[in-house]
């Protein structure tokens, strides 16, 4: 005669899977623990040790399900909470995996492992203050976690309070001297309160520290270009990019000194490459349209004339991406003015100016459009507002005198 199941036989198919799982016998596990819940359907353990498995399997959705109803069956238990959500994590749904968190640190607010978790979720909803409150959390529970404070940096830094993640990427590095990772993590924070030699100094130690890392190579590049060290900068950038050649924000950087060395055509290369990688970057088309602008000025009509076109195209794509793009709009309307397309130029101009009031190389390119174009009062006008915005801006002041006078005349 077949036996009837009994809840023993839940306990037995329960460790059954657990006996699997620890084989790595992920598949098996899955399917003893599916059979003790069919014969005692509210066992958390069970339904615990099944999402277990399944984050194990990476079947994150899978793995939800189990966690919710082992919450629902036990609501008292953190790490079942933390554990979904985990899985919630992975499937970046970071709003759910915040509440997972919260309910895991009221049921035990030692729970360090909890409030990183929390931080992280609270960091990908752009919820800083609470990100960083997370985090502080977890570093007082944890005052010797390295990470803990390389994460609080790093939330702090988003957070916009730099001095404070200086001393959290200090604290983390002298838990852990040698961490890549957080020297970095310092360098930038130096490098954006534009502490450059200290950047520097931070920025080699990364390098250093691990010679394959590519963000921090181009991180140094910026700190040498920042110094004026161009030749080191060149070199910095051209290493990121050997460590990592698809990473079009070196590219567009390199682009940009190159500009600074006078290699235009070089320039160009290397922008058009980074515009291939990653074509919705604005900055990388300013720029390409600029090294464009710089060969048509020193080359002859015909040749100038089709650079200044590339150059406009550059321009009108970097302006599409970023509309209030003050930088491109000035140099749109520069170009404009070189062609004597004078109603495009003051049509650039004006936008560059309504984007940018304190810009006062773009109210001098308007005054000089103006000017061109006959409109004396309005140049007037523009080129007043540049030597007010630039005090020892020459060649607004003799713009401005000439201006001056056709108005009076």
């Amino acid at each position: 005669m077949a036996r009837r199941c009994s809840p023993k036989d839940a306990v037995i198919y329960n460790n059954l899977g657990a006996a699997y799982f620890s084989s790595g016998k992920n598949a098996e596990a899955a399917e003893a623990f599916k059979k003790s819940l069919s014969l005692k359907p509210n066992d958390a353990d069970a339904l615990f040790n099944l999402g277990i498995t399944y984050s194990s399997m990476e079947n994150y959705g899978e793995a939800v399900d189990a966690f919710k109803e082992a919450v629902r069956v036990k609501p008292d238990w953190p790490e079942a909470h933390n554990a979904l959500g985990d899985s919630y994590l992975s499937l970046n749904r970071y709003a759910e995996a915040a509440r997972s968190y919260e309910q895991a640190v009221r049921l035990q607010p030692d729970n360090a492992i909890a409030f990183s978790n929390l931080g992280y979720a609270y960091d990908k909803l752009t919820m800083l203050p609470q990100s960083v409150d997370a985090l502080q959390r977890t570093v007082k529970l944890k005052p010797d976690d390295a990470t803990a404070f390389n994460n609080l940096g790093a939330s702090l830094y988003k957070a916009g309070r730099y001095p404070e993640a200086i001393n959290a990427f200090t604290k983390s590095i002298s838990l852990k001297p040698g961490d890549a990772e957080a020297l970095n993590n310092l360098g930038a924070a130096y490098y954006i309160t534009e502490q450059y030699p200290k950047a520097l100094e931070t920025f080699l130690r990364a390098a250093s520290a691990r010679p394959d890392f590519a963000d921090a190579k181009y991180n140094l590049g910026n700190a040498y270009y920042m110094s004026g060290k161009y030749p080191e900068a060149t070199g910095a950038y051209r290493e990121a990019i050997r460590l990592k050649p698809d990473y079009a924000e070196a590219r567009t950087n390199l682009g940009s000194l190159l500009i600074a060395l006078n290699e235009y055509r070089t320039a160009i290369s290397e922008l058009q490459e980074a515009i291939r990688l990653k074509p919705d970057n604005p900055v990388s088309h300013n720029n390409l349209g600029y090294a464009y602008a710089k060969i048509a000025e020193s080359s002859d009509k015909a040749e100038a004339t089709e650079y200044y076109r590339k150059a406009i195209d550059a321009y009108k794509e970097a302006i599409r991406l970023k509309p209030d793009y003050s930088k491109a709009l000035n140099n749109l309307g520069s170009v404009y003015n070189k062609l004597g397309s004078y109603p495009e130029a003051i049509d650039a101009l004006k936008k560059a100016v309504a984007a940018k009031a304190d810009f006062p190389e773009a109210q001098y390119n308007l005054g000089t459009a103006y000017y061109n174009r006959g409109q004396f009062n309005e140049a007037v006008a523009a080129l007043q507002q540049a030597v007010r915005l630039k005090n020892d801006f020459a060649d607004a002041y003799n713009s401005l005198g000439s201006a001056l006078y056709q108005a009076l005349h």
